[in-house]
Parts: C-alpha cells; sequence; structure tokens
C-alpha cells in the first residue's frame, strides 16, 4: 500500500485567491507546467528570480487538474489527489494529499512543490493558468493537457473496449489481455518525430507497426501498419475486437492518467492506463 502525507500544511498549499481571477469553471480540467517562474531560495539554482522551462511534455512531467471541487496530479514523482474547496474569493487545497514515492535525481521536484506552496491566486488566459504569489507575482505557468509524442511514450493496458456486439465491454489487466506500447522518440534539436512505433499484445498474438503522430497535439492518432503474429487462439475474446478498434482509431485524448482511443466521431472505442 502506498504511504500518503497530507499536504495543506507541509506544502502550504492553502489559500489560492480569485480576485478578478479564474472561476471555478475556467480551472477545470488539466494543465500541464510549462514553467515555474519564481523558484524558493535554496532550490535548484538557489536564484530566487531563477526560471524553470519545461521544454518537452514527457510522462514525468508535473501537471495539475480540477473538477467538481476534486484536484489531482503529479509532480513528476509523486501524485496529488484531494478535495477543493470552492468561493467567490478563494481556493482551498488543505485536503489535497501526495503518495510518498521516493525518487532520487528529480532536481525540478522541489522546485514544483514550492512553487504550489507560494501560490495564492489563479488567472487563466489565453490557455494559459498563471499561479501567482500574494503580493500578484507570477510563481508557475501552465497550459492545456493535451496529448503530446513523448506523452504517448510507454506501455498502456487495455480497461475497457468496444466489443463485437457495439457495446464497451470492460478488461481486467493481466498477462493473457491486451496492451500496446508507443515508441515515440524526437529530436532535441530540431523537434521532429524520428521513431513512431507500435507494439503490444492482443491477448493472444504479438503485434507490431507503425503510428502516426504528426497531428496528436490536436487529438488526431491513427495506426496506418499493425501487424501480428498468427497463433491461433480460438478461445480469445480480444483480439478481433483490439484489432478493430485500431483500425478505427483517429482521435485520442489523456485524462486523470488515462489514454482514450475514439473513432472518426469521436465515439470512445478504447480506454487504456499507463503500465506501472
Amino acid at each position: 500500500m502506498k504511504k500518503r502525507v497530507w499536504i495543506g500544511t507541509c506544502m502550504c498549499i492553502s489559500m489560492l485567491s480569485s480576485c478578478a481571477s479564474a472561476g471555478l469553471d475556467d480551472l477545470n480540467g488539466e494543465w500541464t507546467l510549462q514553467s515555474i517562474d519564481r523558484v524558493a531560495e535554496g532550490v535548484a539554482s538557489g536564484q530566487p528570480d531563477a526560471k524553470i522551462t519545461v521544454r518537452w511534455i514527457t510522462a514525468e512531467t508535473p501537471y495539475i487538474g480540477f473538477k467538481d471541487g476534486q484536484m489531482w496530479g503529479y509532480d513528476g514523482c509523486n501524485h496529488l489527489s484531494g478535495s477543493v474547496k470552492f468561493s467567490r474569493k478563494n481556493i482551498d487545497f488543505s485536503q489535497v494529499a501526495s503518495t510518498m514515492r521516493y525518487c532520487p535525481g528529480n532536481e525540478n521536484r522541489a522546485a514544483f512543490t514550492k512553487g504550489l506552496g507560494a501560490a495564492r491566486k489563479a488567472k487563466v488566459s489565453n490557455g494559459q493558468l498563471v499561479l501567482q504569489d500574494a503580493d500578484g507575482r507570477k510563481v508557475m505557468t501552465f497550459v492545456r493537457r493535451t496529448p503530446a509524442p513523448r506523452l504517448l511514450s510507454g506501455e498502456w493496458n487495455v480497461l475497457e473496449m468496444k466489443g463485437e456486439d457495439g457495446q464497451l465491454m470492460q478488461i481486467t489487466p493481466s498477462d493473457d489481455t491486451p496492451y500496446v506500447g508507443f515508441q515515440v522518440e524526437v529530436s532535441n534539436f530540431s523537434g521532429e518525430v524520428a521513431t513512431q512505433r507500435l507494439y503490444g499484445s492482443t491477448g493472444c498474438n504479438r503485434l507490431t507497426g507503425s503510428l502516426d503522430v504528426s497531428q496528436v497535439g490536436e487529438g488526431n492518432l491513427s495506426f496506418p501498419a499493425v501487424g501480428v503474429t498468427r497463433m491461433m487462439c480460438p478461445d480469445n475474446p480480444y483480439e478481433k475486437p483490439f484489432l478493430d478498434c485500431l483500425n478505427q482509431a483517429r482521435h485520442v485524448s489523456i485524462y486523470q492518467d488515462q489514454l482514450q482511443l475514439k473513432d472518426a466521431e469521436g465515439n470512445v472505442l478504447m480506454t487504456l492506463r499507463r503500465r506501472i
């Protein structure tokens, strides 16, 4: 069982004022960290006004999310979750908790924690969420969370998918259920995608192929070529609908650490969760 610690006091995330600032509807959704604009003294470079900028969005990039009085997120090491209290002027984060996983070498996590602890105000404008301290100085900047090539990388277990009857069937991940892996490599110099490969299992046969991430930032994703081995598995209920779903997939979204593949009309074909 993972240990959890309440961060209302240890992180000092107490109040997020909103005078002429963000309202509940503005905040709802998920936000990816873009920059930590004021780093507390003694953290990272040691300079109070040092700035940390996220150059590439990956699975380790911190984010936060809000919906119906709940908050969740990820600091690059540990997961955050809990309830938040919204009022006309304030948001109270005192009931937000963090897991206690140890992640040596994660240099920016402490700066992220300090940044959240200093936040008192929020402003949403042009797709950005800006957190400010009590004096109105910018502390952290977030952007709306959308799929990114590097964010897809890794392996994902199928939790549900559209069956042959057209209904979504629930799946408990095991060695005999489908999963998919994405190998996406992006050049640090040009930003161009160098590798975009698909692999995984149908629950019976191994699969390999390619994927098209050229428009993944706009929520578009497809699998132009998928091949499978030919082992016979007559009792496997997953293989045909799994392959059909991959063939129909045109769109992708990521929300609360789950990935959804959708058809051209936006209907959910498959929901997956990242393998840990």
